[in-house]
């Protein structure tokens, strides 16, 4: 990425002052506190109120809720105040700020998602003195996601927004779409079209001073039934017969592109066009899950995941959920097979198995029986076995083992976060449970139980929990019929909390606490000599100029240059954290915020030197959610490269904005690119363990809302695949713990 010089139409003003509206994707409330006092005392934090008291306490912008503050937290109560500035230079709202952070020259605000520094010190930005460095120069930016997904004739109000540059904007579309407009002076796009299609649409801004910006959007015109996979289940298919079976689907709007997000077997092939799936095997049976997903033509996609089974003259006939194993407890299942002429040579063919303790794998005898001792950490394992007959005929089949208690605790900050599998459950049980209790008690004797949750999902949150407490948790299954049965009973016990690095055992942070997979590209990366630790704890960089970067301190993830619609694995790689003394819970707002080590080049605010990443979440190992991701690149002209621009990366990505230095678990504060998992808009998904971070690598990934493909930096080593390319990880911290 060559580096560029800021633009020519640009005015001088505080980007904490930038016009926008509130992030659709964060979430935020868009409540605004009334009042001159409150406009008073903004003022005085950035400085037209020059006699103003420094010492104050800085604002809570927004009318959000303060959250509880922690002892050991960073404090930012003794800001120094910015240089006097005259109220005439500011053409922005002042209550339209969602945050402020950082010290000093690191100072920076928050607006439309987006962290802003104040200061513009150039290339000696750490020795800067604010009192002495002009502010930032914010260039014209159009700021608004993707407009949403609109039925035919149904009419659609969207109000696209900019900041920066010099108000009043003009708005024109360049590229439009029949029966929508766009009023010139508000920016508000209305209309509506007859015919589901998706088109583009080019939207273009001017300032006051002639500075131009310009989006790239997709106008998605569909019809209201969501896409649905409506193929259910595939048929049988036997040994030596020719297999074929057609995938259907129903709503979103055709044509349908169709694949497979798992590897089919060895002789199949999946149709992108007509969703035909064919194929044929003359020896080997199988038993195995795969993944389809389908994609309409506006870009929404649906995945669904069926068994698949090829019948040879024997069957395997364990079941492909095996039951979990208890953490650090001895384990053994022999596999069983009906039918074939005995005996049977068993064998691995695919993936791995478990690892015991101290690193050393299972064993599967030529038998069928797998034993070994399961690992201290929970974990999910999948692998192929294989039997052969005394004939010769092989049968195989994908095995899932979890390595779980059946009811899963994790104790957090006066609550704790309780889960279970209901598959694993029904296997347990021989049946669908029907409902679920959870008990609590003091004592591990089950004496005075307490009824904490009833009811049909998987997960909660038990809130009110005294801290150094323990307590006694047990679960209990409603069969179809009959009493319920008691499942499974574990503890927790609370530790008192602390934003700095926790000790195990004693204390604990609300920061992610281990690596549970670490993918990169290449051996030897920057950083990879000092996992967990650099990636563990709170995050290392300093301030907005200040961005971590010593292997101790960041983790090379790794990117290469690619082709829209490959395997996003070869291009970029990827990281999973686990939280083990604090859950993050899904409540009101953001919930997580990752830090990466974005920084600004030469010390310019409007260079910035983004490696984007995307954002998985679980509770169990197996049950991933990706944050959407939605792509905005310029229709033509651009105020910045898009690279550079934080608002190409518009929403779902990680990566796009710097660590303020402020509290880490105050997203009003920290700078760094925050999550909201109601975003995901998983019904019952009350908390996750798990985080997954993969860079994106350049021109692999397509964005979920328009099908754009997703550029990456490539100047300063960042497309090599080795080395300290690709996404840096710093640190991912809870909010809401």
């Amino acid at each position: 990425m060559s580096v560029r010089q800021a633009p020519r139409h640009t005015v001088l003003v505080t980007v904490l002052a930038a016009l926008g509206f509130a992030a659709l994707f964060i979430g935020f409330d868009s409540a605004r506190p009334g009042g001159a006092p409150w406009l008073k005392s903004l003022a005085d934090w950035i400085g037209l109120n020059p006699q103003a008291d420094s010492t104050r306490s800085p604002f809570t912008p927004l009318g959000i809720a303060e959250l509880p503050k922690d002892p050991d937290a960073p404090s930012i109560t003794a800001l120094p105040t910015l240089p006097s500035l005259d109220s005439t230079q500011l053409p922005f709202d002042l209550l339209s700020l969602e945050g402020q952070g950082g010290q000093g020259i690191h100072r920076a605000v928050r607006r439309a998602g987006v962290w802003f520094p104040v200061f513009s010190p150039g290339s000696n930005a750490a020795n800067a003195d604010p009192e002495k460095t002009d502010t930032t120069k914010v260039p014209l930016y159009i700021t608004s996601p993707t407009p949403p997904i609109t039925p035919p004739n149904q009419n659609l109000t969207y109000p696209f927004e900019a900041i920066g540059g010099t108000p009043p904007y003009r708005w024109r579309m360049v590229l439009g779409v029949e029966g929508f407009s766009i009023n010139p002076s508000t920016g508000v796009l209305t209309g509506q079209h007859p015919e589901p299609t998706s088109l583009p649409l080019a939207i273009h801004v001017t300032d006051a001073t002639g500075a131009e910006d310009s989006a790239l959007y997709t106008l998605r015109i569909s019809q209201t039934d969501p896409l649905t996979l409506t193929t259910t289940e595939l048929p049988l298919g036997t040994i030596g017969t020719p297999y074929e079976t057609t995938l259907t689907a129903s709503g979103g709007t055709p044509p349908y592109t169709w694949s497979t997000e798992t590897t089919l077997p060895e002789g199949f092939t999946l149709d992108p066009t007509s969703g035909l799936l064919s194929g044929l095997t003359a020896t080997t049976g199988f038993d195995q899950e795969i993944t389809l997903r389908v994609t309409d033509a506006v870009s929404q996609e649906t995945t669904a995941t069926l068994p698949f089974r090829i019948e040879a003259p024997f069957e395997i006939t364990t079941p492909n959920n095996l039951l979990p194993a208890a953490p650090g407890a001895p384990y053994q299942i022999t596999f069983t097979t009906e039918g074939g002429t005995a005996p049977f040579l068993w064998s691995l063919t695919e993936g791995n198995l478990p690892l015991d303790p101290q690193s050393t794998p299972w064993t599967l005898s030529p038998e069928g029986i797998l034993s070994g001792q399961a690992s201290l950490i929970d974990s999910t394992h999948r692998f192929t076995l294989e039997a052969q007959d005394a004939t010769g005929i092989t049968s195989r089949k994908t095995f899932t083992l979890p390595i779980r208690r059946s009811l899963i605790v994790l104790p957090s900050r006066e609550k704790a976060g309780l889960a279970w599998h209901p598959r694993e459950i029904a296997a347990l049980i021989g049946s669908p449970a029907r409902a679920y209790t959870v008990t609590r008690t003091l004592t591990p004797d089950g004496a005075n139980p307490q009824v904490v949750y009833q009811g049909s999902g998987t997960n909660f949150v038990d809130h009110g929990l005294a801290t150094t407490a323990t307590y006694f948790y047990t679960l209990h299954a409603h069969p179809p019929s009959g009493p319920p049965i008691p499942i499974a009973t574990t503890t927790a016990t609370l530790r008192p909390f602390t934003t700095a690095r926790g000790r195990p055992g004693q204390l604990a942070d609300p920061h992610a606490d281990a690596v549970k997979i670490f993918r990169p590209l290449s051996n030897g990366g920057h950083g990879s000599g000092f996992v967990p630790g650099n990636v563990t704890g709170p995050p290392d960089g300093t301030g907005t100029f200040a961005p971590a970067s010593n292997p101790d301190h960041v983790l090379s993830l790794h990117a290469r240059i690619g082709t829209p619609g490959a395997n996003p694995d070869p291009f970029g790689g990827s990281i999973t954290l686990a939280f083990e003394d604090n859950l993050i819970e899904n409540g009101p707002g953001e919930d997580f915020t990752v830090f990466e080590n974005v920084f600004f080049i030469n010390g310019d605010p409007n260079q910035r030197f983004m490696e984007p990443a995307i954002v998985s979440v679980a509770l169990f190992e197996d049950q991933w959610y990706r944050f959407p991701i939605d792509i905005v690149p310029p229709a033509t002209t651009s105020s910045t490269n898009p690279t550079t621009d934080p608002f190409y990366y518009n929403r779902g990505f990680a990566g796009r904005n710097a660590t303020t230095g402020s509290n880490p678990t105050d997203p009003q504060q920290s700078g760094g690119d925050s999550f909201d998992l109601s975003a995901l808009k998983i019904p019952g998904l009350t908390w996750v363990r798990y985080i997954k971070i993969q860079s994106t690598g350049h021109n692999v990934l397509r964005d979920d809302f328009g099908g754009h493909p997703v550029q990456h930096p490539t100047s300063l080593g960042a497309t090599t695949g080795t080395s300290s390319s690709g996404f840096d990880l710093d640190a991912i911290t809870a909010i809401h713990y």
